[in-house]
């Protein structure tokens, strides 16, 4: 029986292909329905299967829609209404499994709920993406998100890609990764300061590395290799002691490669919501900052060891206040050091008011 997926897969975007490398954990033969570049060999564009519809040997198999967040604008659904529909021509079955259904509007909930109908089983990846579908009238039952059955690097392959992508990891420096989205960054941006010029000195120095989950192929704006230079002009870590304390690492290419960085990481500092999956399946210390519904609702239905997140509408002195406390989770970074410099934020924020 032929099994096709189709999700946000081929669009340059890690948190996606680490979906679909879960997927054929359960699925080893999957077939991926792809937007722009294909990642694996067994591979369709959607806008062939659209305009020419599903091959004959595809009969009375399966379509899976997922997982992701699929539900983020109507024209996506309206393509995912066609491929369904194309699926039932060949008497396929057709289930939506572990979706995130927190982005949808009410200018497409009419097509987010024919999608669901269109499916024998809708399974969501978060109860609060369950809560949205019921007040569609859709029933969802819920699974955890498929980016956690995606295979863990074997400890070698760690060891190896560490040593040839992250400074001075074959000394005793901590290490912390940030992960961006976006190209709004002033509060990431002081949250990196802090740790390259307060933390760059003395016995609780560290390294700070930008890990990027993103290469969007059509959108500049979600492109981490833009975000990371943008935080890295915003400051100024190409000059002096900062540069020696920061690097902006390439695009990983895999789902392996990237958690073998976060396995060789002391911590992460995440915007994406996959960067906070990563963290829990890596036991990698995350600070989470969490923008929107889809990034909430995961801190407040899961609870990652040692991890700290913020709102990110919070003011800039939460932003700290909360740094500081996961720091002090952290031990390599766990110094009387770190509160003498927290002392020295709070007397400055008196002084100020």
């Amino acid at each position: 029986m032929k099994i096709y997926a189709m999700g946000g897969f081929g669009c340059g975007n890690l948190g996606d292909d680490a979906i679909f490398e879960g997927m054929r954990v359960k699925y080893p033969n999957l077939i991926q329905i792809y937007v722009n570049y294909p990642t694996v060999k067994e591979s369709v564009n959607y806008s062939t299967i659209i305009e020419k519809g599903f091959p004959k040997d595809a009969e009375k198999g399966e379509l899976i829609i997922g997982g992701g967040g699929i539900f983020h604008s109507r024209e996506a659904i309206e393509d995912f209404i066609k491929v369904a529909n194309r699926a039932k021509e060949r008497k396929m079955k057709v289930s939506i499994r572990r979706v995130g259904a927190e982005y949808i509007q009410s200018d497409y909930e009419d097509v987010s709920k024919e999608l669901c109908e269109s499916a024998y089983f809708v399974s969501v990846r978060s109860k609060k993406s369950s809560e949205i579908l019921f007040r569609l009238g859709c029933k969802a039952e819920v699974e955890r998100d498929y980016a956690y059955d995606a295979p863990l690097p074997a400890m070698v392959s760690i060891l190896e890609f560490s040593k040839k992508t992250i400074p001075n990891s074959d000394i005793k420096i901590p290490t912390i990764g940030v992960v961006t989205a976006g190209t709004d960054l002033t509060k990431i941006a002081k949250l990196v300061e802090i740790l390259t010029v307060d933390l760059g000195i003395g016995p609780h120095m560290c390294n700070v590395v930008h890990v990027p989950h993103t290469r969007h192929y059509t959108n500049w704006r979600t492109n981490d290799m833009v975000g990371g230079e943008i935080l890295r002009s915003t400051i100024h870590l190409y000059h002096g002691d900062r540069a020696t304390r920061f690097r902006q690492l390439s695009y990983p290419e895999t789902p392996t490669n990237l958690l073998s960085i976060y396995k060789s990481l002391d911590g992460v500092i995440g915007m994406r919501y996959h960067s906070f999956i990563f963290s829990e399946m890596t036991n990698t210390p995350l600070f989470g900052v969490a923008s929107g519904l889809k990034a909430t609702s995961y801190f407040e239905e899961n609870s990652p060891k040692d991890s700290v997140w913020v709102d990110a509408g919070v003011g800039m002195e939460e932003y700290v206040e909360k740094l500081f406390v996961w720091l002090k989770k952290i031990k390599s970074l766990h110094t009387p050091a770190i509160y003498e410099i927290w002392d020295q934020y709070v007397e400055g924020w008196r002084g100020e008011k």
